[in-house]
């Protein structure tokens, strides 16, 4: 009453079919089949499957009230053949409360299955006979009972065809690899603008005075720097007097540069950083004074 076939996928669970059976004197009578498989849920492509099959058929209440009221069966046994397996129900105590008969014994094989899902279904049609046996053993008839698949899902159990998955090997952990290092941001330098040393220019602002004697050659009005003059070493320098006009006029009025403080004329007066100029009286000059002193 089991039959294999390779169809659309479908759950795997026990399944409760409804089958029209033709009982002896009694006629068409509705019998609930159970089947199951063992079968596993899923294998590799290529492999064979043996699944074992089992269940019950329970008998509606018109036709165990005649197998026991009628017939005075105490015990029923029996055979169930499909057209891919044959089941076995063993001695078994029925009643009018106990009308369920187990199937047992059956097998289905399946060889070189391919990639994919694969069920098992119930058959379309079954033939089970029955015998039964009385309380003190003697028999007490036998029943051939052909049944036709009226309703229910007929799969019994889905297979699944697939390949393992694939383990990885553990792999040792590698050391992380070091992050390269941070870009240093753009160093600006600094270039102090050039050092420009120039030196100290000294000027010379001149007048020219009328002499009486040879005009002095013009001089620069830029002189070079000069050094300092050395500190005396006991007493101040002597301050020098440029001779007056009137003695430019009459030089017989002079007493010559003999004299002390007495610059003679048409040389070279001392310069400022040399002493203060006066005249014959010993006044000093200022620089817009020619001569001495009235």
């Amino acid at each position: 009453m089991t039959a294999i076939g390779l169809s659309a996928p479908a759950p795997a669970a026990t399944t409760d079919l409804v089958y029209t059976c033709e009982v002896p004197i009694l006629g068409a009578q509705d019998f609930t089949v159970s089947l199951d498989t063992d079968a596993p849920e899923s294998v590799t492509p290529g492999a064979d499957v043996t699944a074992a099959v089992t269940g019950s058929v329970t008998l509606n209440e018109r036709t165990i009230n005649g197998m026991v009221g009628l017939l005075g069966w105490a015990e029923a046994e029996g055979t169930t053949v499909s057209d891919l397996t044959n089941l076995t129900t063993p001695r078994t105590p029925v009643s009018a409360t106990q009308a369920t008969l187990p199937l047992t014994g059956g097998s289905v094989t399946l060889t070189g299955l391919a990639a994919g899902e694969h069920t098992i279904e119930a058959p379309d049609a079954f033939t089970s006979t029955f015998s039964g046996i009385k309380a003190d053993g003697s028999a007490a008839g036998e029943f051939e009972i052909p049944c036709e698949y009226r309703s229910g899902t007929q799969v019994i159990d889905t297979i699944t065809a697939e390949e393992a998955p694939v383990e990885d090997e553990p792999t040792e952990a590698s050391p992380p690899s070091p992050s390269p290092p941070s870009p240093s941001p753009p160093r600006t330098t600094m270039t102090p603008p050039d050092l420009v040393t120039t030196s100290p220019v000294l000027s010379v602002r001149t007048s020219s005075r009328p002499t009486a004697g040879p005009s002095a050659p013009p001089r620069s009005s830029t002189a070079e720097p000069r050094s300092p003059a050395p500190p005396w070493p006991c007493s101040p320098p002597a301050v020098a007097r440029v001779a007056s006009t009137a003695e430019a006029r009459h030089p017989d009025l002079t007493t010559g540069p003999d004299e002390e403080g007495v610059v003679p004329v048409g040389a070279t007066p001392p310069s400022p950083s040399q002493g203060t100029l006066r005249d014959s009286g010993g006044h000093p000059l200022r620089p817009d004074e020619k001569g001495p002193r009235t």
